[in-house]
C-alpha cells in the first residue's frame, strides 16, 4: 500500500467519523425535542468512537452500536449505512438509553447462564421496542416498524399488556422454539449487547447513578407536565420491590412478610448476588442461625389454569433458593407438593442432593380445577401426627382462583401469586411474585 493510499483512508476514516458524530448529535438534539424529560439520561451518555478504543474483549471488530451504560459506542460506518437507508437514528438512540434507564445490562448469574443469555438480549430489545411501540406514533418515524408492531400484539395477546424484559425473559427460556427465536431477533436486533456481559469495576456506582437519573427524569417530567407510556413504565420498574429470596427469609425467620416492602430493591439486591456471591447490595434483614428455614411445605398449584412455564420457573426459582445455606439449614425438611383438586405429588427433601435429583427428576402433575382445602387438611394432619417438627408455614404458589377454606389454619400461610390484583382470605398473606407487594 502506497503513502498516497494511507493518507488517502486515513482521511476518508477521519471524514466518516465526524459524519457520524454529527449525525448523532442531531440525533440525541432530536430526541430531546421530542421528550424534553429525557434530556438529563440522554446527556449522561457520551458517544465513543468504537474504532478508537479497543474495548470489546470478546473479538476484534469494533461495537457497531451499543452501550454498557457508561458510554455509547458506534462504529461511524454504520451510522453512516443507517442514515443511507433512511434510519430514524434518534429511534436508534431512545432504543439503547432503555436498555439504561431500565437497568438492563445489571445481570444477574441467570441471565449469565449458558442457552439463557440470548433469551435476555431478546427480551430487553423487546421491551425497550414495546415502550417505542406506546409513544406517540408522530414524534417518530415508525414506517419501518410495522413487523415489529404485529409481533409486539401477537405477545402482548399471549402475555397480557406489560411487557416486561423480566416477563419476556421467562416465557421464552421455557416457551420459544428457534424458529420462533430466530424470527424475532431478527425483528428486534438494534444494539449489541455483548459490553454487557464484560465485568468492569465501579459497577455498584454506576447502578446508583442510574438511579439518580431516572429520578431526575421523573421529576423533570412531572415539572413539564409530561405523562406517556415511558413515563409510567419508569414508574412501574421503581416501585417497591422484594425478591422471592427476601420473602422466604422474612417468611420463615420472622412471620412478619406483610410489612417493610420499602426496605427492598430487586435490582439492587440480585445485582448484589450476582457480582458479590452470597452479598446482596442491601441486605434486608438480620437473621441468626437459628432463624434458617428447617420445616416448610411448599405447594405449587397444578391446575389447568396455571401456565405450565410459570410452575417451571417457579420451582426451578425455588429449589436454586433452597441452595442457600445463609437461608436454609442443612437439617431441613421440605415438602414440595403439587396439587390441583386433589394432592398430586409431595416430595420430601431432606438435603441439597435431595434437591439435585428433584430438580433433575421433577415433572408437573395435575391439569384439574383448584381447589386449596385438600392441602391445608393434609398439612394438618402430617402436623397432628407428629411428622412436621419445627413446622415454619405454607407457601402456595397459585393464580389465586380456587376454593379456599373457610377457617384460618393452624400455620402462616402466604400465598405466591402469579396473577395481579387476585383477593386471599385475611388469615393468609399476599404477594405478587412478579415485584409488586400486596398486604391483605
Amino acid at each position: 500500500m502506497t503513502d498516497h493510499t494511507t493518507t488517502e483512508n486515513a482521511a476518508r476514516e477521519e471524514r466518516a467519523a465526524f459524519l457520524a458524530k454529527e449525525l448523532l448529535n442531531d440525533a440525541r438534539s432530536s430526541l430531546i425535542m421530542k421528550l424534553p424529560y429525557l434530556s438529563a439520561a440522554v446527556m449522561k451518555l457520551p458517544f465513543q468512537d468504537s474504532n478508537v478504543l479497543s474495548i470489546d474483549k470478546e473479538s476484534e471488530r469494533p461495537v457497531r452500536f451499543g452501550s454498557d451504560s457508561r458510554k455509547l459506542y458506534y462504529d461511524p460506518w454504520y451510522i453512516l449505512q443507517l442514515a443511507k437507508e433512511d434510519e430514524d437514528l434518534s429511534l436508534e438512540l431512545l432504543h439503547t438509553l432503555l436498555h439504561c434507564l431500565f437497568c438492563h445490562s445489571f445481570i444477574d448469574e441467570r441471565m449469565r447462564m449458558e442457552g439463557k443469555r440470548e433469551y435476555w438480549n431478546l427480551a430487553c430489545d423487546i421491551a425497550a421496542e414495546n415502550i417505542i411501540y406506546e409513544l406517540d406514533a408522530q414524534a417518530f418515524d415508525q414506517g419501518r416498524r410495522f413487523q415489529e408492531k404485529e409481533a409486539i400484539r401477537e405477545l402482548r395477546e399471549a402475555l397480557g399488556s406489560t411487557l416486561n424484559a423480566e416477563r419476556l425473559f421467562q416465557s421464552f427460556e421455557h416457551d420459544l422454539s428457534e424458529e420462533q427465536f430466530s424470527k424475532l431477533r431478527s425483528l428486534f436486533f438494534h444494539d449489541q449487547h455483548r459490553l454487557w456481559y464484560q465485568s468492569q469495576s465501579g459497577e455498584t456506582l454506576l447502578l446508583e447513578e442510574w438511579d439518580d437519573t431516572v429520578e431526575e427524569t421523573e421529576l423533570l417530567a412531572e415539572e413539564l407536565e409530561e405523562k406517556d407510556a415511558l413515563l409510567n413504565s419508569l414508574q412501574e420498574f421503581r416501585k417497591p420491590k422484594i425478591s422471592y429470596a427476601a420473602v422466604l427469609r422474612k417468611f420463615i425467620s420472622h412471620g412478619e412478610y406483610m410489612q417493610y416492602a420499602d426496605e427492598f430493591d430487586y435490582i439492587y439486591y440480585t445485582y448484589g448476588l450476582s457480582l458479590y456471591g452470597n452479598t446482596p447490595l442491601i441486605e434486608p434483614l438480620e437473621y441468626k442461625e437459628d432463624d434458617r428455614i428447617r420445616s416448610i411445605a411448599v405447594v405449587v398449584d397444578t391446575s389447568g389454569s396455571v401456565q405450565g412455564e410459570a410452575v417451571q420457573s417457579f420451582i426451578e426459582h425455588t429449589c436454586a433458593i433452597l441452595f442457600d445455606e445463609t437461608l436454609v439449614s442443612e437439617r431441613m425438611q421440605v415438602h414440595i407438593i403439587q396439587c390441583d383438586d386433589r394432592i398430586r405429588d409431595d416430595t420430601m427433601i431432606e438435603s441439597r442432593e435431595d434437591l439435585r435429583k428433584y430438580m433433575e427428576t421433577w415433572t408437573v402433575l395435575g391439569k384439574g380445577q383448584t381447589d386449596f382445602r385438600p392441602v391445608f387438611a393434609y398439612v394438618e394432619e402430617l402436623k397432628e401426627k407428629g411428622q412436621l417438627p419445627e413446622f415454619q408455614g405454607l407457601l402456595y404458589f397459585t393464580d389465586g382462583d380456587g376454593i379456599f377454606p373457610s377457617r384460618a389454619p393452624s400455620f402462616e400461610t402466604l400465598f405466591l401469586l402469579s396473577e395481579e390484583n387476585k383477593p386471599v382470605p385475611e388469615w393468609a398473606g399476599g404477594i405478587f411474585l412478579d415485584g409488586e407487594y400486596t398486604e391483605n
